[in-house]
């Protein structure tokens, strides 16, 4: 794990994703398809080159990241999450951006809690892989909490992923003002209709949410399923 933790959001963090559920299932077939399937989509992120260390919480980093910075609007590729987050790293401007921070401050609490708000924001399906691959990497560290700088390629990719869009605030606040229009189903409900479900993505997003929701109490996870399994 410590070797493939620097390609963590490679494949659309798919290969983290399954790696977490083989564990939780304590499926060894499942472990080892996903362990393979990170070696085979290995590949790693960009830093800015240059020296500046941002805020400690995810959140204000992404709100701030683009102020004062050309950055193109929309999704940067144009069929694959991982060809949009490559992308990334080719902008003109992305040595000017400011998002590495200081390791020892940053914490999974709150990029659970960032990444979760982003998704509310946005509906955006790459930002849907972010919030359960943060949860992957949750179910790593309680059964491997020596893994070396799990959380810092977590940031890494949250905010690839973030920058891969193209977001912006009008479009977020049209879907935050869409979000009083959901109304918030039960687990119980939100259950029995994730089994129902055909389409892997709402099926892991529910047990995400579910999950989430029973450690933080955070209706807002039971919001965001609400509004996917409602589509």
């Amino acid at each position: 794990m410590n070797r493939l933790a620097p390609g963590l959001s490679c494949a659309a963090f798919h290969p983290l994703i399954r790696l977490a559920h083989g564990l939780s299932a304590q499926n060894c077939n499942e472990i080892a398809s996903a362990l393979a399937y990170w070696v085979f989509a290995y590949a790693e992120l960009s830093w800015p080159d240059n020296d500046a260390i941002a805020s400690p919480s995810l959140k204000q980093t992404m709100n701030s990241l683009l102020d004062n910075v050309e950055w193109p609007a929309g999704r940067l590729g144009q069929f694959l999450v991982t060809d949009d987050m490559i992308r990334v790293r080719e902008q003109a401007s992305f040595e000017q951006l400011n998002f590495k921070p200081d390791q020892q401050n940053i914490s999974l609490i709150e990029m659970e809690e960032s990444i979760l708000e982003l998704y509310l924001a946005s509906n955006d399906f790459t930002i849907l892989h972010g919030v359960t691959g943060t949860y992957a990497v949750r179910v790593l560290l309680e059964r491997f909490p020596s893994i070396d700088n799990l959380l810092i390629y977590l940031w890494q990719g949250l905010v690839t992923a973030f920058l891969s869009k193209g977001l912006n605030d009008k479009s977020m606040q049209q879907v935050l003002d869409q979000l009083r229009d959901i109304k918030t189903a039960t687990p119980e409900s939100i259950r029995q209709r994730a089994c129902q479900s055909m389409d892997d993505h709402s099926i892991k997003l529910a047990a995400v949410c579910l999950q989430m929701y029973n450690i933080t109490n955070n209706e807002k996870y039971l919001l965001a399923i609400s509004r996917k399994l409602g589509r």
